[in-house]
Protein backbone atom coordinates (compact mmCIF):
# COMPACT_ATOMS: atom_id res chain seq x y z
CA UNK A 1 0.00 0.00 0.00
CA UNK A 2 1.18 3.36 -1.09
CA UNK A 3 1.61 5.81 2.41
CA UNK A 4 -0.10 9.13 2.60
CA UNK A 5 3.85 10.57 2.62
CA UNK A 6 4.30 8.86 -0.60
CA UNK A 7 1.50 10.46 -2.43
CA UNK A 8 2.47 13.75 -0.91
CA UNK A 9 6.28 13.29 -2.51
CA UNK A 10 4.21 12.20 -5.70
CA UNK A 11 1.89 14.83 -5.86
CA UNK A 12 5.21 17.16 -5.54
CA UNK A 13 6.97 15.79 -8.47
CA UNK A 14 4.23 15.97 -10.14
CA UNK A 15 3.91 12.66 -10.81
CA UNK A 16 0.45 12.17 -8.72
CA UNK A 17 -1.66 15.37 -9.48
CA UNK A 18 -4.56 15.71 -7.24
CA UNK A 19 -7.89 17.65 -7.58
CA UNK A 20 -8.73 20.55 -5.74
CA UNK A 21 -12.04 19.58 -4.36
CA UNK A 22 -11.78 18.21 -1.22
CA UNK A 23 -14.08 15.29 -1.53
CA UNK A 24 -12.60 14.70 -4.51
CA UNK A 25 -8.82 14.58 -3.35
CA UNK A 26 -9.98 12.61 -0.41
CA UNK A 27 -11.54 9.63 -2.53
CA UNK A 28 -8.14 9.60 -4.87
CA UNK A 29 -6.40 9.20 -1.65
CA UNK A 30 -8.28 7.03 -0.16
CA UNK A 31 -8.37 4.59 -3.20
CA UNK A 32 -4.15 4.74 -3.61
CA UNK A 33 -3.66 4.05 0.15
CA UNK A 34 -6.58 1.84 0.94
CA UNK A 35 -7.11 -0.21 -2.49
CA UNK A 36 -3.82 0.38 -4.63
CA UNK A 37 -5.82 1.72 -7.54
CA UNK A 38 -4.14 5.06 -8.95
CA UNK A 39 -7.40 7.35 -9.91
CA UNK A 40 -5.19 8.38 -13.02
CA UNK A 41 -5.22 4.88 -14.41
CA UNK A 42 -8.38 5.04 -13.61
CA UNK A 43 -9.43 7.72 -15.58
CA UNK A 44 -6.84 7.11 -18.80
CA UNK A 45 -8.81 3.44 -19.25
CA UNK A 46 -12.17 5.66 -18.84
CA UNK A 47 -11.21 7.91 -21.80
CA UNK A 48 -10.12 5.28 -23.79
CA UNK A 49 -13.53 3.68 -23.11
CA UNK A 50 -15.17 6.93 -24.62
CA UNK A 51 -12.52 7.16 -27.59
CA UNK A 52 -14.17 3.93 -28.82
CA UNK A 53 -17.56 4.92 -27.81
CA UNK A 54 -17.20 7.82 -29.66
CA UNK A 55 -16.05 5.36 -32.41
CA UNK A 56 -18.64 3.34 -32.41
CA UNK A 57 -20.92 5.91 -32.87
CA UNK A 58 -19.44 7.63 -35.86
CA UNK A 59 -19.11 4.39 -37.49
CA UNK A 60 -23.19 4.21 -36.63
CA UNK A 61 -23.82 8.11 -37.75
CA UNK A 62 -21.90 6.86 -40.98
CA UNK A 63 -23.53 3.59 -42.07
CA UNK A 64 -27.35 5.47 -40.56
CA UNK A 65 -26.33 8.45 -43.33
CA UNK A 66 -25.64 5.83 -46.04
CA UNK A 67 -28.51 4.28 -45.85
CA UNK A 68 -30.41 7.17 -46.24
CA UNK A 69 -28.50 8.63 -48.83
CA UNK A 70 -29.04 5.61 -51.03
CA UNK A 71 -32.90 5.71 -49.96
CA UNK A 72 -32.99 9.05 -51.25
CA UNK A 73 -31.39 8.61 -54.35
CA UNK A 74 -34.31 5.50 -54.87
CA UNK A 75 -36.46 7.85 -54.11
CA UNK A 76 -35.39 10.54 -56.66
CA UNK A 77 -35.14 8.03 -59.23
CA UNK A 78 -38.86 7.41 -58.70
CA UNK A 79 -39.67 11.04 -58.78
CA UNK A 80 -37.46 11.64 -61.85
CA UNK A 81 -39.01 8.78 -63.40
CA UNK A 82 -43.17 10.72 -62.84
CA UNK A 83 -41.68 13.93 -63.91
CA UNK A 84 -40.22 12.56 -66.98
CA UNK A 85 -43.49 11.24 -68.21
CA UNK A 86 -45.25 14.57 -68.12
CA UNK A 87 -43.02 17.37 -68.69
CA UNK A 88 -39.76 18.31 -70.67
CA UNK A 89 -37.45 21.00 -71.39
CA UNK A 90 -37.65 23.18 -74.62
CA UNK A 91 -35.29 25.79 -75.83
CA UNK A 92 -36.31 29.48 -75.62
CA UNK A 93 -36.22 30.77 -78.91
CA UNK A 94 -37.57 33.67 -78.10
CA UNK A 95 -40.01 33.49 -81.20
CA UNK A 96 -43.79 31.69 -81.20
CA UNK A 97 -43.03 30.26 -84.65
CA UNK A 98 -39.32 28.86 -84.39
CA UNK A 99 -40.14 25.48 -81.51
CA UNK A 100 -36.53 24.97 -80.08
CA UNK A 101 -34.94 21.57 -79.39
CA UNK A 102 -36.46 19.32 -76.47
CA UNK A 103 -35.03 17.52 -74.16
CA UNK A 104 -35.90 15.51 -71.08
CA UNK A 105 -36.71 17.31 -67.91
CA UNK A 106 -34.16 14.92 -65.95
CA UNK A 107 -31.05 15.85 -68.74
CA UNK A 108 -27.62 16.03 -67.62
CA UNK A 109 -26.07 16.76 -70.79
CA UNK A 110 -26.36 17.64 -74.24
CA UNK A 111 -24.39 17.64 -77.42
CA UNK A 112 -23.98 21.39 -78.08
CA UNK A 113 -25.46 22.16 -81.25
CA UNK A 114 -23.68 24.93 -82.70
CA UNK A 115 -23.14 24.79 -86.41
CA UNK A 116 -19.33 24.40 -87.82
CA UNK A 117 -16.68 26.61 -87.03
CA UNK A 118 -17.49 26.44 -82.93
CA UNK A 119 -15.18 25.18 -80.73
CA UNK A 120 -17.94 23.36 -78.98
CA UNK A 121 -19.42 22.00 -81.91
CA UNK A 122 -21.35 18.66 -80.96
CA UNK A 123 -19.53 18.34 -77.96
CA UNK A 124 -21.27 16.69 -74.86
CA UNK A 125 -21.46 19.26 -72.33
CA UNK A 126 -22.97 18.11 -68.53
CA UNK A 127 -25.09 20.47 -65.91
CA UNK A 128 -26.59 20.01 -63.24
CA UNK A 129 -30.69 18.70 -63.81
CA UNK A 130 -32.80 21.54 -63.92
CA UNK A 131 -35.05 19.62 -60.49
CA UNK A 132 -32.08 18.37 -58.93
CA UNK A 133 -32.69 19.89 -56.14
CA UNK A 134 -36.38 20.28 -55.91
CA UNK A 135 -36.18 16.24 -56.24
CA UNK A 136 -33.85 16.05 -53.51
CA UNK A 137 -35.30 18.11 -50.99
CA UNK A 138 -39.01 16.21 -52.04
CA UNK A 139 -37.05 13.11 -51.35
CA UNK A 140 -35.60 13.72 -48.31
CA UNK A 141 -39.01 14.46 -47.19
CA UNK A 142 -40.78 11.39 -48.30
CA UNK A 143 -37.73 9.29 -46.81
CA UNK A 144 -37.31 11.03 -43.51
CA UNK A 145 -41.83 10.17 -42.94
CA UNK A 146 -42.78 13.64 -43.89
CA UNK A 147 -44.24 13.09 -46.98
CA UNK A 148 -45.47 10.40 -48.77
CA UNK A 149 -44.84 9.87 -52.77
CA UNK A 150 -47.39 12.05 -54.33
CA UNK A 151 -47.49 12.41 -58.10
CA UNK A 152 -50.02 15.31 -57.57
CA UNK A 153 -47.66 17.37 -55.40
CA UNK A 154 -44.48 16.95 -57.55
CA UNK A 155 -46.60 18.34 -60.40
CA UNK A 156 -47.04 21.08 -58.08
CA UNK A 157 -43.94 21.89 -57.09
CA UNK A 158 -42.87 21.84 -61.12
CA UNK A 159 -45.16 23.91 -61.84
CA UNK A 160 -44.57 26.58 -59.45
CA UNK A 161 -40.91 26.94 -61.15
CA UNK A 162 -42.67 27.03 -64.51
CA UNK A 163 -44.76 30.08 -63.11
CA UNK A 164 -41.81 31.88 -62.21
CA UNK A 165 -42.02 35.06 -63.81
CA UNK A 166 -39.06 35.00 -66.89
CA UNK A 167 -37.65 31.70 -65.62
CA UNK A 168 -35.49 30.20 -67.97
CA UNK A 169 -32.72 27.11 -67.50
CA UNK A 170 -29.57 28.31 -68.63
CA UNK A 171 -26.93 26.04 -70.40
CA UNK A 172 -23.35 27.31 -71.15
CA UNK A 173 -21.38 26.16 -73.52
CA UNK A 174 -17.34 25.58 -72.40
CA UNK A 175 -16.37 29.11 -73.17
CA UNK A 176 -18.67 30.53 -70.63
CA UNK A 177 -20.58 33.90 -71.25
CA UNK A 178 -17.71 35.36 -73.23
CA UNK A 179 -17.67 35.54 -77.30
CA UNK A 180 -17.22 32.24 -78.88
CA UNK A 181 -14.09 32.67 -81.17
CA UNK A 182 -15.34 29.92 -83.71
CA UNK A 183 -17.83 32.03 -84.70
CA UNK A 184 -17.08 35.74 -85.14
CA UNK A 185 -19.05 38.18 -84.32
CA UNK A 186 -21.62 36.17 -82.45
CA UNK A 187 -22.15 35.07 -79.09
CA UNK A 188 -23.69 31.62 -78.97
CA UNK A 189 -22.20 30.56 -75.75
CA UNK A 190 -25.86 30.39 -73.67
CA UNK A 191 -28.86 27.78 -74.21
CA UNK A 192 -31.98 28.84 -72.08
CA UNK A 193 -34.66 26.26 -72.16
CA UNK A 194 -38.40 26.63 -70.40
CA UNK A 195 -40.21 23.90 -68.81
CA UNK A 196 -43.07 22.92 -70.89
CA UNK A 197 -45.66 19.42 -70.54
CA UNK A 198 -44.70 16.97 -73.07
CA UNK A 199 -46.94 16.38 -76.27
Amino acid sequence: MTSLREIALLNRSGKCPLPTDPVMRGLAILSITKFGVNPLDVCSELDQEFVKLDKEYAAERERAAKVLEEQIETEIAALTKIADGIFELEEFTGRDDIVGMRIPISSASLHWPAGEGCPDHNKLIRFEPVLSEVLRGFAREIVTGHKKRDAVELVGKIFEIQSRANFRFSVYCTRGDAKCPGVPGTSCSQMDFRIVRKK
